[in-house]
C-alpha cells in the first residue's frame, strides 16, 4: 500500500500536466476553428443570408424639409385609391400613426377640427401601417371622423419618408414641398403655427 502511494505521488504531477496539456490543445483547436469561420467571406457562409428580406426594399434617403415630398399611391380604408400627386394645388398634412399609439389617437380630434374648418382647401392624409381595415373603420365610425386614412401594411411609404417614430406629421405646401416636419403630438397652437408655411390663412 505504501509503495503504491509513493508511486502515485510521483506520477501525480505528470497526470495533472497531461490533463492540462489536453485542455490547452482543445482550446487551441477551438480558437483555430472559430478564426477560420470568421475569416470565411460572408457570401460563402451558409448561416448568414446576404439577400434582402422578403418585402423589404432598399431604403432611400428620408424626406426632408425643403424638398419635394415623395409621391405615393395607397388605398384608403374605404377602398379608394389615393395618389399624393393628386393633391398638388392644395396644402397637405401627411400624418403617420397607429391605434396603439396613445399620442397619435390624441391628435385625431384636432385633425377632424381642421378638416371641417378648412374643408375644400386643406387635405389631410393619415397613414396607418399597423392596424387592419376593420379596426380603422370601427374607430373612424365610432368617433365620426371624416379625414382620410390610408393603409400602408408593408410600411413602404413610412420607410420612403424615413419615419423614425410616430406620430410624425409632414406639412406640404400646394407645390407638394415639405415645409415643416413635426415629431410627436400636435397641439392646436402647434398645427396652426405651421399653417402659414403651407399657404393657409389663420
Amino acid at each position: 500500500m505504501g509503495v503504491k502511494s509513493t508511486v502515485f505521488k510521483k506520477q501525480f504531477p505528470y497526470i495533472i500536466g497531461g490533463i492540462l496539456f489536453l485542455c490547452l490543445v482543445c482550446c487551441v483547436c477551438a480558437a483555430v476553428v472559430a478564426l477560420a469561420v470568421y475569416l470565411i467571406p460572408v457570401s460563402e457562409r451558409s448561416d448568414i443570408s446576404t439577400s434582402p428580406k422578403p418585402g423589404v426594399d432598399e431604403l432611400p434617403e428620408p424626406a426632408t424639409q425643403g424638398e419635394q415630398a415623395p409621391d405615393f399611391e395607397l388605398e384608403s380604408y374605404t377602398g379608394r385609391i389615393v395618389h399624393l400627386s393628386e393633391t398638388i394645388g392644395n396644402p397637405v398634412l401627411v400624418n403617420f400613426w397607429s391605434l396603439s399609439c396613445s399620442p397619435c389617437v390624441e391628435e385625431m380630434p384636432l385633425f377632424q377640427e381642421v378638416t371641417e374648418r378648412y374643408a375644400g382647401t386643406l387635405v389631410i392624409l393619415t397613414v396607418n401601417s399597423s392596424d387592419d381595415q376593420t379596426e380603422i373603420a370601427d374607430f373612424m365610425a365610432e368617433n365620426e371622423y371624416t379625414f382620410e386614412v390610408l393603409m400602408d401594411p408593408r410600411s413602404r411609404v413610412m420607410n420612403i419618408y424615413g419615419v423614425s417614430m410616430i406620430p410624425m406629421t409632414y406639412f406640404l405646401d400646394p407645390e407638394s414641398v415639405i415645409q415643416a416636419i413635426h415629431i410627436g403630438t400636435l397641439t392646436a397652437w402647434g398645427i396652426e403655427n405651421k399653417f402659414p408655411l403651407i399657404g393657409l390663412d389663420q
